[in-house]
Parts: C-alpha cells; sequence; structure tokens
C-alpha cells in the first residue's frame, strides 16, 4: 500500500496535479482497486481544468504488481441524450450533449466531497434522456436538516465550489426547497435544488437518477411519482386574460402608446402558445418552457406561421391583436367544451362590442 501510494503521488507531483487519495473497497474479478483518486491541475486557468478518476489495481496473485488506469467502471453512470443507461462519456465524445454530461460528471466529483452534500440526483432532460445541447444541467441534493436551515448562509460557496461562474441566483420557491440557477464561465447553465434528508415527501419529477447515496437514504425519497396535476385548471384563467388584453387595445390607441402595445401583443403570442400545449395536455407551468417546438403538432405550427409581424407601429398592433384574436379565440372556446368548461361568451361579445364602438374595428 506505502508503495503504490507513493508511486501515485510521485506521479501526480510529475503532472502538477493535487491528489486527494481515498482507499478503495471493492474488489473486480481479476483486480483489486486500492485507491480511488480524484485530482486537478494546478496553476492553470479554471476552464482548462479537468477532474480524472483513476484506480490503481493491483493483481490478487501477484499484489507487489499494480496498474493506474482510468475506470469508466468507477465514475457515475450518467445519460446520454438517447441511452440513459450509457456510462460517462470521455473527453474526446462528440455527441450534442458531451459538454453537459461532462459538467455533470465534474459537479458529481466536487459535491461527493463536499461533507453537507449527502444525496445527489441527477434530474431534468439529461436524466431523461431528452436533452439537447441548448439544456441545462438539473441536480438535486438531500443535505442534514442542521444544514439545510443555514443554507442562506452557504449556499453560493455550493455553487462556485462546482465551477467558475459568471451569475449565480436564488429562486424563489417552497419554504421545504432552496432553488438555485447559475452559469458556468464557459456557458454550462445549471440549477440545484437543495432539501433536508427529513423531507421524504414525493415529488412529481419526470426524471431523476440517483448519483451517489452517502448514508444509505435514497430509498426513502419518492422524486418521480405521479401527477395530480389537471393541466386544464387555469384553462378559464387564461382564456379570460386573453380576452381582456385584446380589450385594451383602444388605451394603446388613444394614448400613442406603440411601447406598451408591444409588450401586449407579446404577451398574446405567449398565451397562444400556451393555448395550443393544453390542446395537447401539457400546461406549460410543469414543460415545454424553453423547449416548445417538440410539443406541437404540424398543424399547430402552422398556426404560429400565421401570427403577423410585430412593428412598432400603431397599424402593426391594431392588425396584430384582430389577428391573434381570430387565431386564438376559437380554439379555446373548443377546448373548453370539450373539458366540459364554460366559455365566457358574454366577455367576448362585450371586448368586440368596444373594440366596434371605439375603434370601428370588427373582430
Amino acid at each position: 500500500m506505502r508503495t503504490v501510494r507513493a508511486y501515485l503521488t510521485n506521479i501526480y507531483t510529475k503532472l502538477n496535479v493535487d491528489s486527494p487519495i481515498e482507499q478503495g473497497g471493492a474488489c473486480g474479478k481479476e483486480t483489486i482497486p486500492l485507491f480511488v483518486c480524484c485530482g486537478q491541475r494546478r496553476n492553470v486557468a479554471p476552464s482548462l481544468v479537468r477532474v480524472r478518476m483513476l484506480v490503481v489495481r493491483c493483481h490478487r496473485n501477484s499484489p507487489s504488481s499494480f496498474k493506474i488506469q482510468e475506470d469508466r467502471d468507477s465514475l457515475e453512470s450518467l445519460p446520454g441524450s438517447k441511452d440513459t443507461r450509457r456510462k460517462a462519456m470521455s473527453s474526446t465524445d462528440q455527441s450534442p450533449t458531451a459538454k453537459l454530461t461532462t459538467f455533470a460528471e465534474h459537479a458529481a466529483v466536487i459535491l461527493r466531497q463536499d461533507d453537507r452534500i449527502r444525496i445527489l440526483w441527477l434530474t431534468g432532460s439529461l436524466a431523461k434522456g431528452t436533452a439537447d445541447a441548448q439544456s441545462d444541467v438539473d441536480l438535486r441534493v438531500a443535505v442534514r436538516t442542521a444544514d439545510f436551515a443555514t443554507i442562506d448562509q452557504w449556499w453560493q460557496d455550493l455553487l462556485t465550489q462546482v465551477a467558475p461562474l459568471v451569475w449565480k441566483y436564488r429562486w424563489p420557491g417552497p419554504p421545504d426547497e432552496a432553488i438555485f440557477g447559475a452559469i458556468t464561465a464557459d456557458y454550462v447553465r445549471f440549477d440545484v435544488v437543495v432539501q433536508s434528508l427529513r423531507d421524504t415527501r414525493p415529488r412529481t419529477l419526470e426524471a431523476a437518477r440517483l448519483i451517489f447515496d452517502k448514508d444509505g437514504e435514497a430509498e426513502h425519497f419518492l422524486l418521480t411519482t405521479s401527477s395530480l396535476h389537471d393541466p386544464y385548471a387555469h384553462l378559464s384563467v387564461l382564456v379570460e386574460d386573453y380576452i381582456r388584453l385584446l380589450g385594451m387595445l383602444p388605451i394603446v390607441v388613444e394614448r400613442n402608446d406603440v411601447s406598451i402595445g408591444m409588450e401586449g401583443q407579446l404577451a398574446l403570442h405567449s398565451m397562444l402558445i400556451s393555448l395550443l400545449l393544453l390542446e395537447n395536455g401539457i400546461d406549460r407551468m410543469t414543460a415545454g418552457k424553453r423547449h416548445v417546438a417538440a410539443f406541437l403538432t404540424e398543424e399547430q405550427q402552422a398556426i404560429l406561421a400565421q401570427v403577423p409581424d410585430l412593428a412598432p407601429t400603431l397599424d402593426s398592433l391594431i392588425q396584430g391583436r384582430l389577428d391573434y384574436g381570430r387565431l386564438f379565440l376559437p380554439r379555446a372556446r373548443r377546448l373548453m367544451e370539450a373539458h366540459g368548461q364554460v366559455y365566457p361568451e358574454a366577455f367576448e361579445t362585450a371586448t368586440k362590442q368596444h373594440l366596434w364602438e371605439t375603434l370601428g374595428l370588427r373582430l
């Protein structure tokens, strides 16, 4: 053991690498892993740091003979964009999600060394196997109750130890979770959700892949239970708010407030997308926020291709409101009726009358 340790330390010194060395325990079929070594280069730019995981192995029949190799089986298994059971990617992998997977591997190594982090999961599209090159990396960790109580004091340290950052933020969220977002210097976007080890309330994530579990507690956490959420619960609110915005056009015209009118038209566009997603049973509050096209049919994409161009003129805004109303209202009526909801007929009629009386417009 001393010979192996000395030999390894000498190698890391020559490579200019800091190398905390941990004694391994599991045995392979032909070789015995003695040490798992995790290190990173010293005196290089942060963006060039590469984390390596190596295993020193000695043959059962010849303990004095050993070799050092990068051990892919010792790395955490992370899913790729197509194969959820693939092993961790090498630095030469050219798949669209290679950068994301490499970052997730690196984050797992760093967070494993943080004593506050007891469990780590990979979640989101990377865990589900639907990630693309523009996806972010979603991580969830469980910490001791005392550490969760003081999360305000150390969350920034949690993020910055993973990678050099150009932006970090704590998002508003429920009291039993702390939700953080960050962007690295080489522009990897990642989120970290922190919860207490005591909090075993079931979650409804689409996917969660266990990366490590220091205390054997992960079996008590149910992160992917079926959701009882009704995607159409707020359909009436969406439709009524759309009609309300249509009826505010006279304010824009009479005040000649083109800027606020453009803002309102962008809101109508976003709400039209929400309606189209609801036609497919998708509530935009839980899915499709940054990735819409994949959830729409060809017919729905054709509808979006019909939306008018937005220009900073009153004529553009007036025509735009009329076109958006004609695209949205009939579909909204059909969807509400299909789900047993009462369409706001009186509100639509009053709004059309208001547009005719004030601007002479027929919707």
